[in-house]
């Protein structure tokens, strides 16, 4: 099973468990954050773990800050402690293990090393299962600012007729009153709660080839935003795509969906792109 499938099953197993009053409550919005069921949290650490105390003043910030969040901490330095973690481990398909581990239903993240995952992304992942409203919807991109920082200042664009499946828009891209290229403006929903919806803006030339690639959303890991490196280094690997390409791209490392995502909207754009200039 992986995480995404578990996690909803997680979360229908503590609707089985919340008393049906709380449930009307919620759904209500007439309950406040102190009635609200808790988070459970476990974290597996070691003493001898030179950046426990560090990354301790940090799980226990995000505690703090989050009230529903409740923590256990298990050492691993006995053997109970250590069969513990073994069968977490096992039960939540962890093949990254580290010194430090933190497991959050069907969500796990661990640290090792100069790879401190738990520190890093704990809030931010916090931050958007509490509010997983944040990262969902279409936003609105700025088009024209971005036909001018790919074709030239002198370039406009003219937003095509929406199609009947308006997840995707067209524009048509004119330089000198000639036509030079396209740009989508390409959005996906994802399921996923704790996932960002895609969305992107998408340049090709006038032979449908893409040229840029500008994410409208910002890329996540976890809830917390990619460093420009690491998604310029992902949205690079669509640069000269055409419409009859199989587009496959190297993932991000837990973005799966966010991945697989990109694929799909890249190659609708660039296929729906051609059967409209065709028009």
């Amino acid at each position: 099973m992986n995480a995404i499938l578990a996690f909803k099953f997680w979360i229908l197993n503590w609707l089985r468990r919340t008393p049906l009053l709380l449930l009307v409550l919620l759904a209500s919005g007439n309950v406040s954050a102190a009635d609200e069921p808790p988070i459970d949290a476990t974290v597996f650490f070691s003493k001898e773990d030179p950046h426990w105390p560090e990354a301790e003043k940090v799980i226990d910030g995000v505690a703090k800050k989050f009230p529903r969040i409740r923590i256990t901490k298990t050492s691993i330095d006995d053997e109970a402690g250590y069969k513990q973690l073994a069968a977490a481990e096992e039960r939540n398909l962890i093949k990254d293990s580290g010194d430090l581990t933190l497991i959050m239903g069907p969500l796990a993240l661990t640290s090792k090393g100069k790879r401190r995952d738990v520190e890093t992304y704990f809030e931010p992942m916090v931050t958007r299962l509490l509010d997983p409203n944040a990262a969902k919807g279409r936003l609105k991109a700025d088009v024209p600012a971005f036909v001018k920082e790919v074709f030239g200042a002198d370039a406009a664009a003219q937003m095509l007729p929406p199609e009947a499946d308006d997840n995707i828009l067209y524009f048509r891209v004119q330089q000198g009153g000639k036509d030079v290229g396209w740009v989508a403006d390409a959005f996906k929903a994802i399921a996923c709660p704790v996932c960002n919806d895609v969305q992107t803006l998408i340049a090709t030339d006038s032979e449908f080839k893409v040229i840029a690639l500008k994410p409208v959303r910002e890329l996540e890991k976890w809830g917390a935003p990619l460093d420009e490196k690491t998604t310029a280094g992902f949205t690079a690997q669509f640069k000269d795509k055409l419409p009859k390409d199989e587009i496959k791209v190297d993932g991000i490392s837990s973005a799966t969906k966010t991945t697989r995502a990109y694929e799909y909207v890249v190659s609708e754009a660039l296929k729906h792109l051609q059967r409209a200039a065709a028009k």
